[in-house]
């Protein structure tokens, strides 16, 4: 994920990750190598494994991690917005509408995923710093961008949680599409409507996608380039909680 305006939030907190995650390769960091598959897979820590990683880079591999789920789900946006362009596989036997369906869907889907995402990241910081000097000036900042997240996926994510919790995701023109599809098959003379109408509806979810995507984007870029001066000194690295500045001096894995 590149975006532009972030303030180098990405490579501030790329670079940090990176550090630790060498750190961990490293003959001694037998704990830390334990925290990282933690991180990834879940695996279990024991109560000694925990106490032998060191609480700064705990804390910076939960940033880091948690950008990066943030930027799959990004990523993964951008792809299924490609993904609508194209014509479905011949191999895969799908009609035309059904492969835009669902491409709309996982639009949705992953439109959810990404706003919990970002608001599980808010909520990670502003509780990491609630015991910091600065934590309510930190906490003003959350709140603010916090509404931001709310507003911008406000009716993206309303659409999805109808379809998870209600019923099928209903979008009119899709399943006016869905219609025409099974018409068409008794009556030829309606292929040529049922065509122009998904070349229409097409173009019009691509551009929908599109400008959900763009402002997402936006917003993304927003939030990083906030976040950036508030977890990350001049020198990029950094700024831990004052709970977690005391214990930096132990070497990692002891």
């Amino acid at each position: 994920m590149k975006l532009e305006g972030d303030a180098g939030f990405q490579d501030a907190v790329i670079n940090a990750g990176s550090q630790v995650i060498r750190a961990a390769l490293s003959a001694d960091s037998a704990p830390l190598d334990a925290f990282l598959r933690n991180v990834v897979s879940g695996a279990p820590l024991t109560a000694r494994g925990r106490r032998s990683i060191r609480q700064d880079d705990e804390f910076t591999m939960k940033l880091f991690v948690g950008f990066v789920e943030i930027g799959n789900s990004y990523e993964a946006l951008d792809s299924i917005g490609r993904l609508a362009r194209r014509a479905p596989p011949r191999v895969a036997a799908v009609s035309r509408t059904s492969y835009l369906r669902f491409c709309v869907e996982c639009h949705l889907s992953e439109m959810y995923i990404l706003q919990q995402r970002i608001l599980a990241y808010l909520t990670l910081i502003v509780r990491a710093y609630r015991c910091d000097p600065h934590r309510a000036v930190l906490q003003e900042l959350v709140d603010r961008l916090t509404q931001s997240v709310k507003r911008v996926f406000s009716g993206i994510v309303m659409a999805r949680g109808a379809h998870v919790h209600e019923k099928r995701h209903g979008d009119e023109e899709l399943d006016r599409l869905l219609m025409l599809d099974v018409l068409a098959e008794d009556h030829p003379a309606l292929a040529q409507v049922r065509n122009a109408a998904f070349r229409e509806v097409r173009h019009k979810k691509i551009a929908w996608m599109a400008d959900n995507n763009d402002a997402v984007a936006k917003l993304l870029a927003t939030i990083l380039g906030f976040l950036k001066p508030a977890l990350f000194l001049e020198d990029n690295s950094v700024r831990f909680p004052a709970q977690l500045r005391s214990g930096r001096s132990r070497p990692r894995g002891k």
